[in-house]
Order: C-alpha cells, then sequence, then structure tokens
C-alpha cells in the first residue's frame, strides 16, 4: 500500500503533467502573436524580448516542476522499500 507521502508525490507529479500538457499547445501561439506584434510595431523589440523571455522563463519553471516531482515520487516509492 503506498504511504501518505507517496501518495502525495504522484498527485503533484500528476498535476505537473497537467500544466506541461496544458502549456505546450498555447506556447507556439504565443510566441508567433508577439512576433507579429512586434513586426507590425504594435509592441516594441524590447517588449516582445520581454514577453519572449516570459514565456521562455514559464517553460523552465514547468520543466523544473516535472523534474522535481519525478525525483520526489521516485524517493518515496525508495523510502517506502
Amino acid at each position: 500500500m503506498a504511504s501518505l507521502s507517496q501518495q502525495h508525490w504522484s498527485l503533484l507529479n500528476a498535476a505537473t503533467d497537467r500544466l506541461g500538457k496544458q502549456l505546450d499547445p498555447q506556447i507556439k501561439p504565443k510566441r508567433q502573436e508577439v512576433m507579429q506584434q512586434v513586426a507590425s510595431s504594435a509592441l516594441s523589440v524590447e517588449d516582445g524580448r520581454c514577453q519572449w523571455e516570459e514565456i521562455r522563463w514559464i517553460q523552465r519553471i514547468n520543466l523544473h516542476l516535472a523534474r522535481l516531482s519525478d525525483h520526489l515520487v521516485a524517493a518515496s516509492l525508495l523510502g517506502d522499500q
């Protein structure tokens, strides 16, 4: 039977997976939108760069959360042995 902490980390892992699946299809269209706004001068190059950095930051944070939750699940499984 799974321990409470193992169940907790498994739920976290599932949540980070869902978050990644929700974010992934939004990334490319958002980048294209930013580039179109820069190309049409609706957004300055500097503001466009900042928005691209924000998008990359969100991707990096999500990747770190996914890796961390994977490690926590693995550690909880080892702890139950």
